[in-house]
């Protein structure tokens, strides 16, 4: 360490580095300095450093939230995997309980994803897919409904048949898709897709069943029945490329 006695107006030299350091006020133990140095040099006060430090040392990084975070996810789909294994079984399961549970670690980690490293999906502002969920479980619409929009869709919903026809009848804009339970009670999912296809309006839109049944067609309209059959236990990744494979059809120019 080199130690140098000072005064006001003088000066010390790093010639080498290009670095000037003008001692400019002297009073008791305060000095005031004026600091020259190139542009590649950043001069910075001791102290803003050592907070930026600690600031460091209590942040984990990106790769540690990273990491926390698909160990986090990777649990909850085990969760998941393992309730369906007891299902299958035939084991007695407060069902509501345990789909609530998953539903609230969901949101969990959702707001993690936004509040530490920015992760979660952004749906498309431009044209985003819209879907109208018609579902009478309120934990599986909520929790399908959750997924479909962190895959970017407009997701809205509807708790039973006549609850979605009254909706879509009103509607100043439709869905491009709507995925509806067959099971409900009231006006059951084939109802309802009977309904939609006697309407001038709303014939022509794709509805979509998901359901634990097989498909049986001869159970629904002639001409125009489901649009497409997709089993429970749900597989969103096959349902999200299916309807935006779907949707890019739409898109393409009718053939003369």
């Amino acid at each position: 360490m080199l130690i140098l006695s000072r005064r006001a107006e003088q000066q010390i030299l790093f010639p080498h580095l290009g670095i000037r350091i003008n001692v400019l006020q002297v009073k008791g133990q305060l000095v005031k300095l004026g600091v020259e140095a190139p542009r590649s040099i950043q001069v910075v006060r001791q102290e803003l450093v050592e907070a930026d430090a600690r600031e460091l040392g209590e942040k984990p990084s990106r790769q540690a939230l990273d990491h926390q975070l698909r160990n986090e996810l990777n649990l909850l789909n085990l969760k998941i995997q393992s309730l369906q294994v007891r299902i299958n079984r035939g084991e007695a399961l407060e069902l509501d309980a345990a789909l609530q549970q998953l539903l609230t670690q969901y949101s969990e980690l959702d707001h993690s994803l936004q509040d530490n490293v920015g992760m979660a999906a952004t749906p498309d502002k431009d044209s985003p897919i819209r879907l109208m969920v018609v579902e009478d479980s309120p934990n599986e619409r909520q929790l399908m409904a959750y997924l479909l929009a962190s895959h970017g869709f407009d997701v809205q919903v509807a708790t039973d048949g006549l609850v979605a026809l009254e909706s879509l009848r009103s509607a100043d804009r439709l869905p491009d898709f709507v995925l509806m339970d067959v099971e409900m009670p009231g006006v059951n999912g084939l109802e309802t897709l009977l309904s939609l296809r006697t309407d001038d309006r709303l014939k022509h839109l794709k509805v979509f069943a998901v359901t634990g049944l097989a498909r049986n067609p001869q159970n629904e309209p002639l001409g125009h029945g489901w649009d497409g059959w997709f089993r429970k236990p749900l597989d969103v990744p096959s349902l999200v490329a299916h309807l935006g494979a779907e949707f890019q059809e739409t898109l393409q120019p009718a053939s003369v």
